[in-house]
């Protein structure tokens, strides 16, 4: 493929973002926490993250036939010359294990350096972000940007810690001190 066509590949993706994400969030109806593995202090893995992430590779690579996977559960192996898909199939997994209904999917293509598409499903709220390079933003069929709140004291600001860094917490804390 020379030329992708990034709007229907953007649909595409969509498509197969909110198929598994949706199947994600059916599973967790009788997930149990004897599906999880442990692959290090705070961060699980479960059957869910794994078949989504399979389901992930072989859609896309159906799509982008000649493109590599970077992806989080080290489902593939390959490597493409030009083209990576950067899957994340269950983008909070500690929520998802813990009942929490905040996690999505997480996919993006870049060729070499250059990021062409990303897309996000969280699909408890059905909410689904998406952009390719040069066309914009989108939550579902809406155009998005950034705020136009030009002052730092009246923006609203959020944050997450690492969940395995620890031994940086005090340079985050010393940061946020500076927004109050």
């Amino acid at each position: 493929m020379s030329v992708l066509d990034l709007d229907t590949l953007r649909d595409e993706v969509v498509a197969i973002s909110r198929r598994i994400g949706d199947w994600m969030k059916n599973e967790r109806i009788d997930f149990k926490s004897s599906d999880v593995e442990t692959k290090g202090f705070n961060n699980f893995v479960s059957y869910v993250d794994k078949e989504a992430e399979s389901r992930f590779v072989n859609f896309l690579g159906d799509l982008v036939p000649e493109a590599g996977f970077i992806a989080e559960e080290g489902t593939s192996d390959k490597v493409g010359d030009r083209y990576q898909w950067i899957i994340d199939p269950l983008d909070g997994t500690t929520n998802y294990v813990h009942g929490i209904p905040m996690y999505c999917t997480s996919v993006a293509l870049i060729d070499k350096d250059e990021l062409l598409l990303g897309v996000i499903y969280e699909p408890n709220a059905q909410e689904c972000f998406h952009a390719i390079k040069d066309g914009g933003a989108f939550m579902n069929d809406s155009s998005i940007q950034v705020s136009e709140c030009g002052e730092l004291l009246q923006s609203l600001i959020a944050t997450g810690f690492p969940y395995d860094d620890f031994e940086r917490q005090d340079e985050y804390f010393q940061i946020l001190k500076h927004f109050t």
